[in-house]
């Protein structure tokens, strides 16, 4: 579990400059961060340095930096070697409503996965239970992937 900015930037800055770190045996990764933006090559790092990842949690301001970068670029959506943690089988965010396309990203990520042929199994999110989800929104959602709202 990576927690904190400084930490989990940090740690992204040491895969950066040292690539020879490579951890097979980890497929789940917590990541929890109040950090708004990550580097492309960041990211890359890191699913280098985890190149088995299945579960990825993503938690506070990373949610919105991590979706963006597992979405694929708009202009590569036929190549599959762009997709970050090809076996990724499962990922949970925290809700972002201030986001307005979060169900536009959460779908296109589970749509995406699935034309490549490396589908999602389940789409969790975390959220207060006083916030709004639009369920029907959601049930676009439950076309490709197994939906769950989780526990804080």
């Amino acid at each position: 579990m990576l927690t904190g900015r400084e930490p989990f930037v940090d740690f992204l800055d040491f895969l950066t400059k040292h690539d020879a770190y490579i951890f097979p045996k980890c497929t789940a990764l917590h990541l929890d961060a109040s950090c708004e933006h990550v580097e492309p090559h960041q990211l890359e790092a890191l699913a280098a340095a985890f190149p088995n990842v299945t579960k990825l949690h993503v938690r506070n301001m990373l949610s919105d930096a991590i979706l963006q970068r597992l979405l694929p670029a708009e202009d590569n959506t036929e190549n599959t070697s762009s997709l970050l943690w090809p076996k990724l089988a499962s990922v949970s965010f925290s809700w972002n409503e201030g986001n307005s396309i979060f169900y536009d990203q959460l779908f296109n990520l589970a749509e995406a996965r699935y034309s490549f042929k490396h589908p999602l199994t389940s789409l969790g999110f975390i959220c207060s239970n006083n916030q709004m989800v639009d369920e029907d929104m959601l049930q676009l959602l439950r076309e490709y992937v197994t939906v769950s709202r989780l526990k804080e």
